[in-house]
């Protein structure tokens, strides 16, 4: 495991849930690979010089086994994560159907309905969204 110590904001974003406002990129791919949570805050004080930030520390648990990385290389499935939630994420406000329209997916095989946000959708979907990109040797 990791203990870390982040920026307060940094760490909110690291286990931050589907549809909070500090859910995105960085969310999902820490918690593709690792479980983990904010063990305490430290105030500025507790610093010399104080910064002018809340620190957090927070604990990482890297997850034996993460989704599909029984079918697909765990690198293989980071790069593709990497690669949709930049089209998910770039521009947040839209739906997923216009920010992943490049990718020419089939909507129903995912399962996952082509108005939603790119904050709205779980971990769990964008990665069955990697796998089946990999499964289909889509490049884009």
């Amino acid at each position: 495991s990791f203990t870390l110590m982040f920026q307060r904001e940094v760490g909110d974003r690291l286990f931050a849930p589907a549809s909070d406002k500090a859910y995105g990129r960085l969310s999902i791919i820490t918690q593709y690979l690792c479980d983990g949570y904010r063990i305490f805050d430290l105030p500025p004080e507790a610093f010399t010089p104080p910064p002018k930030v809340t620190s957090s520390v927070m604990r990482l648990v890297p997850k034996a086994k993460p989704l599909y990385s029984d079918q697909y290389p765990v690198a293989d499935m980071i790069a593709m994560l990497e690669r949709i939630t930049q089209l998910a994420f770039g521009q947040r406000r839209k739906m997923l159907r216009q920010s992943w329209k490049t990718l020419e997916l089939d909507w129903d095989s995912v399962q996952i309905s082509p108005t939603i946000r790119a904050e709205d959708l779980k971990i769990e979907d964008y990665a069955r969204v990697a796998a089946l990109l990999i499964g289909n040797k889509k490049q884009f």
